[in-house]
């Protein structure tokens, strides 16, 4: 995934980024920072330059992706300041209308603002807080236009599941990751999430039937599936 993400920007041109209706390239181009969030590379993304102040939609995604890296190493100001770069990007009028390929520049800048600061608060252990971001960021993604790849390209009921566990609400995070298996069926990341759910429930025969679904897709994955 990574490897993709990197050849789409080697092929970009890169005189074209600012032109007037091929903002959809820009947010293209964030999709490496995307996948290096996915993967948790939080230093590769904490040295990876800001696009542009020109190339707006590009500028608020790689904010968003800097704050992701800065919250989960404890650089909560830093977050903060991504967050406001965020909003306000996300409330930008040049930006809010501008058509990506299946969404707007807004609609995906509003599910990155609810996110961000969803994982901010789960970084200051404040559950409810956080709970509630990645909620209204899940139902955002979900109004979405769906296309191949997704604009949005790391799926936010993974992420509330995984914070629902944090919060010691296992029947909860079943619910998310049992919600983003229907969207995105027998994916390893709620498949494991889900297994995790239903162990501390105390439901290990279905735990157990579980983790055997996740063990058969993620077989040769790429990374050792961590706890979170």
């Amino acid at each position: 995934a990574l490897g993709a993400a990197s050849r789409i920007i080697e092929l970009q041109q890169e005189e074209l980024l600012g032109a007037p209706g091929m903002t959809f390239m820009q947010h293209h181009r964030t999709r490496r920072l995307q996948m290096l969030v996915r993967f948790g590379a939080w230093e590769e993304l904490l040295a990876e330059p800001a696009p542009p102040a020109e190339l707006k939609h590009a500028r608020a995604m790689w904010h968003y992706a800097h704050g992701r890296a800065a919250a989960a190493t404890g650089d909560l100001a830093a977050a903060e300041a991504d967050l406001r770069a965020v909003r306000a990007a996300a409330a930008d009028p040049a930006l809010v209308d501008e058509r990506l390929e299946f969404n707007t520049a807004g609609d995906i800048l509003k599910v990155a603002v609810d996110v961000l600061a969803g994982q901010i608060a789960f970084a200051r252990h404040d559950y409810e807080s956080a709970v509630s971001h990645l909620s209204r960021a899940a139902e955002a993604e979900s109004a979405l236009t769906y296309g191949e790849p997704p604009d949005w390209s790391i799926p936010v009921r993974q992420e509330l599941g995984a914070v629902l566990l944090a919060a010691g609400k296992p029947a909860e995070a079943q619910k998310a990751f049992e919600a983003d298996l229907e969207f995105f069926p027998e994916n390893g990341w709620s498949l494991h999430g889900l297994a995790r759910a239903l162990r501390a429930q105390g439901r290990t025969v279905e735990a157990d039937q579980v983790e055997a679904r996740f063990t058969r897709v993620w077989e040769g994955g790429p990374i050792e599936m961590a706890s979170r």
